[in-house]
């Protein structure tokens, strides 16, 4: 709901109730005080979350739970990326004077990472650049330990470079299970 329907209603019900428009002022200090004396907040809204059914959710949640609990903690993992923006400045700034912003920098790395839900299990991250540097030929590492790098024009996880890492990622499990 707009934050002005509650005043609109409002208005509505005083020309409905033959109500002396004198005698009721419909401010914002009115809608103000109404929203707080009845809980009402402004909520941001995130992508589609409105177009997902809770009763499928709730299902879909008591079936992986079912499936996961039969599973031990080391061999359930989860696999999650973010990107860093290494040339992003900060978006507050200490000044005496007022400065004007600049335009957001938008190169990035895309970071992945992957362990199991004990936290035993590690599985070495995954960095993508828009970039393929000879200093990457024979691999990567940050303080010794290995790194995954790839390139791709975006700097994003594409279906490629994802296909490969889960069929390294099978071929570790499964020797590692027999």
């Amino acid at each position: 709901m707009a934050d002005d329907v509650p005043q609109l209603k409002a208005h509505e019900l005083v020309q409905r109730l033959c109500i002396d428009a004198t005698q009721l002022r419909l401010s914002n200090g009115w809608l103000r005080s109404f929203k707080k004396r009845n809980g009402i907040r402004s909520h941001t809204l995130h992508g589609e979350g409105g177009a997902v059914e809770s009763d499928e959710v709730r299902d879909a949640r008591l079936k992986l739970q079912e499936l996961v609990a039969e599973v031990t903690p080391e061999n359930v993992f989860n696999f999650d990326k973010t990107a860093l923006f290494y040339r992003l400045a900060p978006n507050r700034l200490l000044a005496t004077t007022i400065r004007k912003g600049k335009k957001k920098e938008k190169h990035h790395l895309t970071l992945a990472f992957c362990c199991n839900t004990s936290g035993s299990d590690k599985l070495d991250p995954i960095a993508i650049g828009t970039a393929n540097p000879r200093c990457f030929e024979k691999g990567a590492a940050i303080k010794g330990k290995p790194i995954w790098y790839k390139a791709s024009k975006n700097a994003w996880m594409i279906s490629v470079i994802f296909v490969e890492w889960l069929h390294h990622f099978n071929m570790r499990m499964t020797t590692s299970y027999f």
